[in-house]
């Protein structure tokens, strides 16, 4: 399951919860893009985190059955 919340993207797995930024539409120094040509190549702009973080979730409880 995916969510996002303006320039948050929230991913929801089994075992984890998965945070991304995405590029800032207002960002002045590479207008959204995430990235800024320079002489030597493409680079990241400061506004995106493409790496995201990662939540581990707690195992579910499995309770037996009393049969």
């Amino acid at each position: 399951m995916r969510i996002r919340l303006w320039r948050w993207e929230l991913e929801l797995h089994q075992r984890a919860l998965y945070i991304t930024r995405q590029p800032d539409p207002a960002c002045p120094t590479c207008a959204g893009h995430g990235g800024i040509d320079t002489t030597w190549g493409p680079e990241l702009c400061d506004c995106w985190d493409p790496a995201g973080h990662r939540l581990p979730l707690w195992k579910r409880r499995q309770e037996a059955v009393p049969f």
